[in-house]
């Protein structure tokens, strides 16, 4: 193969969820560029994904973990928290009974409201926001310093009463 061939050659890479797809084609570099990009907005935090090459150089995507587990940007999507008491919960919910987790951490909650920072604002003091949670909503309670936990309350009110229906 010449270089010209080469320079004409197409890399591309097909990505679906959740009814979408986006293709990005171009060469070898663009789109390794831009399917890291692609990665961290698309499917934010949840696994690794893994690229398989097959014999005319296609990448296929797969990850198992997405298809056994919500992602992060779609149970927020799902749930509509509105104040940062739900989305405390959402994100405590998300963190422990999705993962199978007993407790979650500030950071962890800090982590989800970086992951969906297109779409929700970040409160002031993470710290401050959960122990507000915790006094006023009743949704989380304190394990030890730094590790929390949701209430049953907190549980119900995500399984439940989110979203919010209109009246």
């Amino acid at each position: 193969m010449n270089k010209k061939q080469n320079l004409n050659m197409s890399n591309k890479i097909s990505v679906t969820k959740n009814g979408v797809e986006i293709l990005i084609e171009g060469d070898a570099k663009f789109v390794e560029k831009n399917f890291d990009l692609l990665k961290k907005e698309f499917f934010g935090s949840v696994g690794q994904i893994q690229t398989t090459g097959d014999e005319k150089g296609k990448k296929n995507i797969t990850n198992e973990t997405l298809n056994s587990q919500k992602d992060l940007f779609a149970f927020y999507n799902e749930k509509k928290p509105s104040t940062h008491y739900d989305k405390i919960a959402v994100f405590g919910y998300y963190l422990t009974e999705l993962s199978g987790k007993e407790t979650f951490t500030a950071k962890g909650i800090d982590e989800c409201y970086r992951e969906l920072r297109s779409v929700t604002k970040l409160p002031g003091n993470i710290n401050v926001t959960i122990q507000d949670t915790i006094k006023k909503a009743g949704y989380v309670k304190t394990v030890s310093t730094g590790i929390y936990k949701l209430t049953s309350p907190g549980i119900n009110h995500v399984s439940f009463d989110l979203p919010i229906k209109a009246e």
